[in-house]
């Protein structure tokens, strides 16, 4: 509006032409159309300002009316002098948290040799561990001596049938079992059907990567003349598996085409079927593991020996090994069996390692840089002049809590007090009392049980051994 009076007042004081009197028209006339408006509108902002003003003002004095004492208690977190020991002790758990992290990760890169054993490695899964050994100089050296093998052929083809669990397990609830239906009793009750099988297109996907490899099985036959032009122990070159090996793979993935195709045929999971194969193709399977496992043992147990040599006795010893591994094979597998038969005796439980957690060479160093660590300041710590002394190294040195042994007992006494009962582990029960007695034994809180209240067996079966 105030741009509207200042162009009026520009072109009124000025000699005006045809274009700039337009101009003046329309200008009075906008100016005369929203006078009316401006009339009510002007007053209404005053009043808006007002407002605001004042609720700035109650704003203002709410603020300022605040009880000093409130405003302390919001920045006062540390609390009074009692909460003050909490605070102390918090602060400095983070304190030594921070260091310890930095202690683990320094230590975890002080230790060498050091090889880490891996069936997971990005471009080397699944081809019968790689072996990867670092030296204090920052050299590395990297083998996977079953790579050049029929390995991966015997285990892939190994895994097919615990493939088809994977594939068809999903859907075995998903429909209702055939007994439910109108002709129940013309159909067998292991049968699994449904108008909808949204399960064959990925049976259909699964058992199109087995026929790749029976086609590729068969069209190398053919060129080869069927004969085997590999010797499993000493060749690293690929070649045809022998003629026992073969005969053994194309049963099993005929079989396993066999009952795919039947099972897209029909639009039907039958489940005697299933078993049926499963149950003739078990001594294919232990077959394609024992010729699997036999080329890793032979293969990677000549080059331990060969890195064992190179190094010599006293750097042989020194030798750490990191098992990166998974739940379903962290209790024992075949890397761990190797290292155990290759170091030396009294370095098996020390310095062989398996851990679910360490997914890079990084991480594997902050893990060993975590045990070494904690072997160390456990000895130097606690110290091994009694049996609790000993049983509180043991704990920080191996994968047992360090509180455990006192934990257990307080554990039982508040089941005690609580009226329930104590259930031993079996390491807890005495020779005398029958070893026989199973794991879950339980005994009653009525009973005397004076061990209950002592460090746990356990605990120190290898420290009293």
């Amino acid at each position: 509006v105030i741009l509207y009076h200042l162009i009026i007042s520009f072109l009124s004081s000025t000699s005006t032409t045809q274009t700039q009197r337009r101009l003046i028209i329309r200008s009075r006339t906008y100016r005369k159309n929203n006078a009316a408006i401006m009339f009510h509108v002007i007053p209404a902002m005053s009043v808006q300002r007002e407002s605001l003003k004042i609720k700035q003002r109650r704003r203002m004095s709410d603020i300022l009316s605040l009880d000093e004492s409130e405003l302390i208690s919001h920045i006062a977190y540390r609390g009074d002098h009692i909460e003050e020991i909490r605070h102390a002790a918090r602060d400095y758990n983070k304190h030594n948290r921070a260091n310890y992290a930095k202690f683990i990760e320094a230590v975890g890169r002080n230790i060498y040799p050091l090889i880490i054993a891996s069936d997971h490695e990005q471009d080397y899964s699944g081809v019968g561990t790689t072996f990867t050994l670092f030296m204090k100089n920052g050299s590395q050296m990297k083998e996977s001596p079953a790579m050049g093998s029929n390995y991966e052929l015997y285990k892939s083809c190994s895994h097919i049938f615990m493939g088809l669990g994977v594939v068809l397990g999903p859907y075995l609830e998903n429909y209702g079992m055939c007994s439910k239906d109108d002709d129940a009793t013309e159909k067998s009750s292991n049968e699994i059907r449904s108008n909808h099988t949204p399960w064959q297109p990925v049976l259909s996907s699964y058992v199109q990567k087995i026929k790749c490899i029976k086609q590729a099985l068969t069209t190398a036959a053919e060129i080869e003349g069927g004969e085997s032009t590999y010797e499993e122990e000493v060749d690293t070159v690929f070649g045809m598996p022998p003629t026992d090996m073969q005969d053994n793979l194309h049963a099993m993935l005929g079989s396993a085409i066999t009952f795919c195709e039947n099972c897209l045929t029909t639009g039907m999971l039958d489940l005697t079927a299933w078993k049926r194969l499963n149950d003739e193709n078990f001594p294919r399977i232990k077959k394609n593991m024992k010729a699997a496992v036999s080329i890793q043992a032979n293969r990677c147990i000549s080059l331990l020996l060969k890195w064992k040599a190179m190094l010599g006795p006293e750097l042989w010893r020194d030798v750490h090994v990191v098992i990166p591994t998974v739940w379903a094979v962290g209790q024992d597998n075949p890397r761990k069996e190797m290292m155990r038969q290759v170091l030396d005796a009294d370095r098996v439980s020390t310095n062989i390692i398996c851990s679910e957690w360490p997914r890079n060479p990084d991480e594997v160093r902050t893990l060993l840089g975590r045990i070494a660590g904690d072997r160390s300041i456990a000895r130097l710590v606690f110290g091994t002049d009694n049996l609790d002394a000993k049983v509180k190294t043991h704990g920080l040195s191996t994968a047992i809590d360090v509180v455990q042994d006192d934990a257990m007992p307080a554990i039982w006494d508040a089941m005690k007090r609580e009226g329930q009962t104590v259930r031993e582990r079996e390491s807890d029960i005495k020779l005398d009392t029958g070893s026989s007695k199973n794991v879950d034994r339980e005994t009653s809180t009525t009973e005397s049980n004076d061990e209950i209240g002592k460090c746990p067996m356990a605990l120190v079966d290898d420290i009293n051994k």
